[in-house]
């Protein structure tokens, strides 16, 4: 720990002593019980994509196959065509719509059954940055993401393609007496 500047993580001392974590925490509980060293433990939440996140991540999300498929076809097509030039199994075809739609993307016309792609285009959506960025790195703290990315893995997390999971970090600090003891050569 003295190495690490005083201060290290139980993964910083695995590696750099070369023994499990379960003998570092045990070490460590033995020198806080003499007031050699102090424990601070921390959570944060992880977000990992799924599996199916990472294939959209790779291929896109269903959404923005379909409304491509549209803008391949002209800008207007039958909703049956436009899924199928997207390749998009028939289970997926009313999530897409119904995404498509719910981002404004594109309009339904109910009678002819006629999707017809939104004058402003489909601009890439909060979820495509946060698919992307996960694709890259694998982990991510929750706190440490932007307001809009916080609020988008909530939206994720309900189409199951993300998930959030507290981690513990445990961090392991010399005290003044542990230093005064390393000073007498303890």
């Amino acid at each position: 720990i003295q190495q690490l500047g005083g201060k290290a993580t139980v993964e910083q001392l695995t590696q750099t002593c070369g023994i499990p974590d379960a003998a570092v925490m045990r070490n460590a509980l033995t020198l806080q019980e003499k007031k050699l060293l102090a424990i601070h433990a921390s959570v944060q939440n992880i977000v990992e994509l799924t599996s199916e996140a990472q294939t959209y991540a790779k291929n896109g999300l269903p959404e923005r196959k379909l409304v491509s498929a549209v803008q391949e076809l002209g800008g207007k097509a039958d909703l049956k065509t436009a899924a199928q030039k997207a390749d998009l199994p028939s289970e997926f075809t009313q999530i897409a719509l119904g995404w498509a739609i719910r981002k404004k993307w594109a309009k339904l016309d109910s009678k002819t059954n006629t999707l017809e792609l939104a004058a402003d285009g489909a601009a890439e959506g909060c979820d495509e940055t946060l698919l992307q960025h996960l694709s890259k790195h694998p982990q991510a703290v929750l706190d440490d993401l932007s307001r809009d990315l916080q609020q988008t893995v909530d939206q994720l997390k309900k189409r199951k393609l993300l998930t959030v999971e507290p981690k513990t970090t445990r961090t392991i600090q010399i005290t003044p007496e542990g230093k005064q003891a390393l000073a007498e050569g303890v």
